[in-house]
């Protein structure tokens, strides 16, 4: 069973990511959108911690609700200075697999300690 601590980290590390990597693809793609994509990325950050969080208990979806808002909204503006566009979406794909490894890992952990 995931207690509600790993819980938490789940789903803000879930919509953290997601929505911190769709901001800065959708910025890269379309720069002259700013105002569009903020609101895509805030929602789409919304909706993945929203289910993510979901799965577990209402803190957790209050928690990666509001964590993948905020994420949302300040990944377009982090997007928008970057000037090597690559090393910076190569290290931040690298830290999403990263990240959701080690969240397995914890995950398993938990299962099996009582």
């Amino acid at each position: 069973m995931i207690e509600f601590q790993l819980g938490m980290n789940i789903s803000m590390i879930v919509s953290g990511m997601f929505s911190f990597t769709t901001g800065i693809i959708l910025i890269s793609l379309y720069p002259l959108h700013v105002a569009e994509v903020t609101i895509a990325t805030a929602s789409i950050g919304m909706i993945c911690g929203g289910i993510m969080g979901g799965m577990l208990d209402s803190q957790s979806f209050l928690t990666g609700f509001s964590n993948g808002f905020m994420t949302g909204m300040m990944a377009p503006m982090f997007g928008a200075l970057m000037t090597v566009q690559s090393i910076v979406f190569y290290f931040t794909e690298f830290f999403m697999v990263f990240s959701y490894a080690l969240i397995v890992i914890a995950a398993r952990r938990s299962m099996f300690v009582k």
